[in-house]
């Protein structure tokens, strides 16, 4: 009975937690193609061989080949006049208890929420979710990294990367 039961118990928390995944991948896909929308989905094997490649053997690009995926959801224009809000379509849905949050900056014009959704130490998901007057940008990424690496990718020149360098910042207090 105990082997049952703890079996449903985890079917049900794989199946929740499938659903988190689904809840950003359903974001992506909802606005993949459309008008004033670019999606950007880098695959783990790019990364791999974007680390082999580095000439600088600085180690910058070896922490990338950690990662699975990087996507990245950016409005570049404003559809009808208006921006869509992550805040209210990813950030608002999360189950905030599998998810850490590291850095909140609001503003006036703009609200940044990064999360982090950690196994054994080790970051295996980050969100970057930023809602505002002028950019409204989502970046998902997948794979197994330190917090200090996150924080260094923050110096990548990819749309709402820099937004990483407040981990920097903010790392002490963590």
């Amino acid at each position: 009975m105990k082997k049952i039961a703890l079996t449903i118990l985890m079917t049900g928390i794989i199946q929740f937690s499938f659903c988190q995944n689904s809840l950003v991948n359903q974001v992506f896909s909802k606005y993949s193609g459309s008008e004033g929308f670019t999606v950007v989905n880098i695959t783990g094997d790019l990364l791999k061989l974007a680390a082999q490649l580095d000439e600088k053997e600085d180690g910058d690009l070896e922490k990338l080949s950690k990662l699975k995926e990087i996507k990245i959801l950016v409005q570049e224009d404003p559809v009808d006049g208006q921006r869509v809000d992550f805040h209210e379509e990813v950030y608002n849905k999360l189950d905030k208890s599998l998810y850490k949050e590291l850095v909140v900056v609001k503003e006036a014009d703009q609200d940044v929420n990064i999360l982090a959704r950690d196994e054994n130490g080790k970051i295996n998901e980050f969100l970057v979710i930023i809602s505002g007057k002028d950019e409204s940008v989502l970046i998902q990424v997948v794979g197994s990294i330190e917090l200090s690496e996150i924080a260094e990718m923050g110096d990548f020149q990819i749309d709402g990367f820099d937004k990483l360098k407040m981990i920097k910042k903010n790392k002490q207090s963590l």
